[in-house]
């Protein structure tokens, strides 16, 4: 029963600890930026994405992003094959099903993650025209 309510309990925090994760792990992705101070002590910041145009800009964030994104999509895939197996452990359908489900969604978000490159393409070609 302790490891039970230890994972419910860790399942609770994730909640509030998701968002700095995700900012945390972009910031480790992003090392090209950097503070800077010359000799008369001016702290600059140089940005991590150079980009002259919002095209440079977009393409700039998915590189930083899709690699982060399909790592926290494996994991919640294993996440559901863990959940899905405690459930079917504890002869409890319900589980199974939404862990079924979970499983679903997160297929379907790497799919929507792995198009980004295209959709990115298709998007750059829409907004020269304008």
């Amino acid at each position: 029963m302790g490891y039970y309510m230890a994972i419910k309990r860790l399942i609770h925090i994730r909640g509030r600890l998701l968002p700095l994760s995700i900012f945390s792990g972009i910031l480790f992705l992003l090392p090209n930026g950097a503070w800077a101070a010359d000799n008369q002590g001016v702290i600059t910041f140089e940005p991590p994405i150079q980009a002259r145009t919002f095209q440079d800009l977009l393409a700039g964030v998915l590189q930083a992003i899709i690699p982060l994104a399909l790592t926290v999509g494996v994991i919640a895939i294993i996440w559901a094959g863990f959940r899905m197996i405690w459930g079917a452990a504890r002869g409890n359908p319900g589980e199974v099903q939404k862990a079924r489900a979970m499983l679903g969604y997160v297929v379907l978000g790497i799919i929507i993650i792995a198009a980004a490159t295209t959709i990115t393409g298709a998007l750059q070609q829409f907004l020269s025209g304008l």
